[in-house]
């Protein structure tokens, strides 16, 4: 039978000593993580569970690092009168397919009345 292998490695006292350092001069997780080679989720939670172990970690002081936020840049750089002029002309483009398709339709069906008529 296969044992069960680890995905991460042990904390070391050396690392927790590292951590404790960092939580009490305030450093974010990201830059802890860094010195020790973790990611800030894997720092997060061995802060948790030390706190959890009755260890004298102090509470943070701010709040918990808020995630990034993505922001898209616009494909199209225009002002806004620029944008209003293109709706502008899209919506013209489509009453003028609409007009199109409803006269091919109307000249369709007078052509099947037609036919019928004269049979």
């Amino acid at each position: 039978m296969a044992k069960y292998r680890r995905k991460s490695k042990r904390w070391s006292p050396r690392e927790d000593a590292v951590l404790i350092s960092g939580i009490q001069n305030e450093k974010p997780y990201e830059e802890i993580g860094g010195e020790l080679g973790r990611t800030a989720s894997s720092v997060a939670q061995r802060i948790y569970s030390l706190r959890h172990k009755s260890l004298a970690i102090p509470p943070l002081a701010k709040a918990k690092p808020q995630k990034a936020v993505r922001r898209v840049e616009p494909v199209i750089k225009a002002s806004e009168p620029e944008i209003k002029a293109i709706a502008d002309d899209n919506r013209i483009w489509l009453a003028m397919a609409s007009g199109v398709t409803s006269a091919f339709l109307s000249l369709a069906t007078l052509v099947v009345i037609l036919i019928a008529l004269m049979t």
